[in-house]
């Protein structure tokens, strides 16, 4: 680790200029959401000396199993100073990546020494759009999955009559298909950046005059790679536009199938609602006619009372005149 103070101490030492502080806030604690959308060329010409500055960002597998996506999006910053007059060089790698490292370790071992600013500035281009295309085929890889979900999902609640196994869309599934569509969005920012620092970078050190000295020259042409590195970032970037689409185009039939599912659900709800007030109906008109016997029965019973009333006093007096006379 090194202290913010070291690190001006060291940037005025060795004469850097202050756009690479500037990249600096890409790396280490994140103070606000800026840093993650820095990604930029910045160069600067004074007499015979020359600055440029730089970040990248590409894509690596990180190895760990706790999480589900097995990659991680990675940035790493390149400053450049030299010096034709003096004819010195001062190179700084921030957070080299794992590739990088290993193609750096690969291009000493081919060399036998150290590789010359050219292709460290290669090396670094390379590992910043080559990875790419992996990622890319993973995140298709997903979305395939998501859309044969899509199409064999069941829309019907009905329970199915087979054995075969039936697959219905859930509203989690629109989610995952949300975040596949926000890693699409932020790739394709990703690559648009990395596609315009390659595209400067190949165009600043094969045009200007102060790398133009015969002995800067090197047989690898950095211009050479820069182009084909910048046709391989477009044609990632053109599969990245194309999987959006199809994304899209997913998450689109996932809501429908959900919104029809709702609609089968909410008609059925309905017809239900319907055969209960039926059902409803039906129990009321049986509680009239119970209601409508019933005051019958009582008004029979009323009657039978009155009855009761006026001849069972009449028949209990000549019982009683019958027994008094026979005795």
């Amino acid at each position: 680790m090194i202290s913010g103070c070291a690190l001006r101490r060291l940037a005025h030492h060795l004469d850097i200029f202050p756009p690479f502080l500037d990249l600096l806030q890409a790396f280490g604690e994140r103070t606000s959401s800026d840093s993650d959308s820095v990604g930029s060329h910045r160069s600067y010409t004074r007499g015979q000396a020359f600055e440029c500055t730089y970040l990248v960002k590409t894509a690596e597998e990180h190895g760990r199993d706790d999480v589900e996506d097995p990659w991680s999006i990675r940035q790493m910053g390149v400053y450049f100073q030299h010096d034709s007059q003096r004819d010195t060089s001062t190179l700084i790698v921030i957070n080299p990546l794992r590739s990088f490292l290993h193609r750096l370790k690969a291009a000493q071992n081919d060399t036998g020494g150290v590789p010359g600013w050219r292709e460290i500035h290669r090396l670094a281009l390379s590992c910043s759009t080559l990875p790419w295309k992996a990622y890319v085929s993973h995140l298709e890889s997903q979305m395939t999955q998501l859309k044969t979900r899509a199409h064999l999902s069941s829309v019907s609640e009905k329970e199915p009559t087979t054995s075969s196994p039936v697959v219905r869309i859930e509203f989690e599934d629109t989610q995952d298909v949300k975040v596949l569509e926000d890693k699409l969005y932020k790739i394709r920012h990703i690559l648009n950046v990395n596609l315009k620092i390659c595209k400067e970078v190949g165009d600043l050190f094969g045009n200007n005059e102060l790398f133009q000295h015969p002995a800067t020259v090197q047989p690898s042409s950095l211009g050479s790679a820069t182009t084909n590195f910048v046709r391989e970032m477009e044609e990632q970037l053109e599969r990245v536009l194309t999987l959006k689409q199809r994304t899209e185009a997913v998450s689109d039939l996932m809501q429908k199938i959900i919104a029809f599912r709702a609609l089968a659900a909410l008609k059925t709800s309905s017809s239900m609602s319907t055969e209960i007030a039926r059902l409803a109906q039906s129990d009321n008109k049986m509680m009239i006619d119970l209601a409508t016997k019933s005051r019958d029965d009582a008004r029979t019973l009323k009657t039978i009372t009155i009855l009761t009333m006026i001849y069972l006093p009449a028949a209990f007096v000549s019982v009683s005149q019958s027994s008094g006379g026979c005795g």
